[in-house]
């Protein structure tokens, strides 16, 4: 009876959120993701396109298809990012995309306070775009700031509640605490999400 009970909640849950939507990309936003992969696949040895078109894809929410690109990278070229994001970063005080590349480039250097305050940066400078709040979110958690990290996830998850990377994030708080009933919950979400993503923008 207990297991019936079980496999009815599961039932009831994935039936409830298998048809949400996906959330939106802007057009914009879409365009500068194929003209970045346009650009690598004519590149495909160059670290420059490979890296920028992983930032395209983590700007826009598409995590998996970014961190593959980002882990091709040499760990060396996350310097690079430093020193040339750094100082454009204080040069042009609107663009948010250079904080929040500078950000990626501190993350994989171990600087993580300092990527932390780059991706502030860039937040400060667009609010509006869930994801560099799900980057803050990811580097508190690998500071250990497990509570705050999970805090920053639901106020993204108001923002774009079908954010799939940040209902990754979460599941893994969740994970951490010990709630294992929500990090399970979490991650049928993410599934989910994935296969609706796979489905819709042809991934």
């Amino acid at each position: 009876m207990k297991r019936f009970g079980f496999f009815a909640l599961f039932l009831l849950f994935f039936s409830s959120s298998l048809f949400a939507e996906i959330y939106p990309i802007s057009e914009p936003l879409m365009q500068e993701v194929r003209l970045k992969k346009a650009y690598y696949e004519a590149n495909p040895t160059s670290n420059q396109a490979r890296f920028e078109l992983a930032m395209s894809y983590a700007y826009t929410g598409q995590i998996r298809l970014g961190w593959g690109a980002l882990k091709k990278l040499p760990k060396s070229y996350s310097h690079l990012v430093v020193a040339k994001y750094g100082p454009l970063t204080k040069e042009d005080l609107t663009d948010w995309q250079h904080p929040f590349k500078l950000g990626f480039g501190y993350f994989f250097i171990k600087q993580k306070a300092e990527a932390l305050e780059a991706f502030y940066e860039a937040r400060k400078r667009n609010p509006d775009n869930v994801w560099i709040l799900a980057f803050i979110a990811l580097v508190k958690g690998e500071m250990g700031e497990v509570d705050e990290a999970m805090s920053l996830c639901k106020q993204a998850l108001k923002m774009e509640p079908n954010a799939t990377g940040v209902h990754f994030l979460l599941g893994e708080g969740y994970r951490k605490k010990g709630s294992y009933m929500k990090f399970i919950s979490q991650m049928m979400i993410v599934g989910r999400l994935e296969s609706e993503e796979a489905l819709t923008r042809g991934k």
